[in-house]
């Protein structure tokens, strides 16, 4: 169900926002402008501060609030530039631009781009019309998309979907399925674009997610601080309808060659990304290529003694550097359940 802010956490709010606005309209790169507020929100959602007596934590209310309350989380920590969610959103931007011929963006555009959502969400939550009703999923995801595309993709065809914001791929941890931008109504191709924005996802997703690695066995291997391990916890919760425990994680606590049965709130989102880059990978290969081959010319499809890719290994016609991709392999009861997460190249 719907939440609506008290009078005290709208002040509250207000004030924090105001604060960043001045940031932003002082220098609209300034680094974290809107993560205070942002962390605000979250907490609150949570019930962690400035709770209405005797009223249970917002974010008990439903999914539609806890989606939002991890979307400020994970918004927080990203503005501010810090930890893995961070590395993961701004590299796949970064790779979204080099693939549609920008080049890298610098960090100012980036940032400006990160305040630009917080400029355009903050405003919407204290317009006196929104009488301080939480912003839904839905709402937000309209907001992020639009005010990223406008500062980093004006010119990209179908620019009014953005489909090169990395909440594409990455909106789904919050149970927000976004991927009709880049896939079109009911995973239809209506045009060819569609087709090379999906090839252009995959990619994106995938040299991200290899550059948020910090192992360089091939293993995945983040650091993850306090803040990052609630965002993970409460990702578990929404997607399993638990009631995750990370507190036996310190932070900074390391996912190494293998995550255990005991980590299991951070296995999740890992096995989501991995569903994404799959599911990325079929929808390219079923709709008409680009640049189809000449008449007569041989295809990887006709060519019987080329290697077909395994369930683990997809790769994708037609794009550059297919090869390297996610693997996720569930293990056994031999093994202890284990999840090994693999980069190949």
């Amino acid at each position: 169900m719907p939440y609506t802010f008290s009078t005290q956490q709208l002040d509250k709010i207000k004030v924090l926002s105001d604060a960043a606005a001045t940031a932003y309209k002082n220098d609209n790169s300034t680094k974290g402008a809107y993560a205070e507020v942002y962390q605000y929100i979250a907490d609150v959602l949570v019930g962690k501060v400035d709770q209405v007596a005797g009223s249970a934590a917002p974010a008990t209310l439903g999914a539609d609030v806890q989606q939002v309350q991890l979307w400020f989380a994970g918004a927080a920590r990203a503005n501010a530039g810090e930890g893995p969610f961070s590395v993961l959103i701004r590299e796949y931007t970064q790779a979204q631009g080099e693939l549609r011929g920008m080049g890298r963006f610098t960090d100012a555009q980036m940032q400006t781009a990160s305040n630009a959502v917080g400029l355009a969400a903050l405003t919407d939550i204290l317009d006196p019309d929104n009488g301080g009703a939480l912003l839904s999923i839905t709402n937000i995801a309209d907001k992020d998309a639009t005010a990223v595309g406008r500062v980093l993709f004006p010119d990209i065809p179908n620019s009014e979907k953005n489909p090169a914001w990395s909440g594409v791929v990455l909106f789904g941890m919050l149970g927000s399925d976004q991927t009709w931008r880049v896939y079109g109504p009911n995973g239809t191709y209506s045009d060819v674009t569609q087709c090379m924005d999906t090839g252009y996802a995959y990619q994106a997703l995938n040299k991200a997610l290899g550059v948020t690695a910090l192992g360089n066995d091939g293993v995945l291997n983040l650091n993850f601080g306090e803040k990052d391990l609630d965002i993970l916890g409460g990702m578990w919760n929404l997607q399993h309808g638990g009631n995750a425990d990370t507190s036996t994680l310190s932070p900074g606590a390391v996912i190494a060659t293998t995550i255990q049965e005991s980590l299991g709130p951070l296995v999740e989102p890992l096995v989501g990304a991995q569903r994404v880059l799959s599911a990325l990978a079929a929808n390219y290969a079923a709709c008409n290529a680009p640049s189809p081959p000449s008449p007569g010319e041989q295809t990887p499809a006709d060519d019987q003694s080329s290697p077909q890719p395994s369930d683990s290994h997809q790769t994708i016609p037609g794009v550059p550097d297919g090869k390297d991709v996610l693997q996720v392999s569930p293990g056994n009861a031999a093994s202890g359940n284990k999840l090994f997460v693999v980069f190949t190249c």
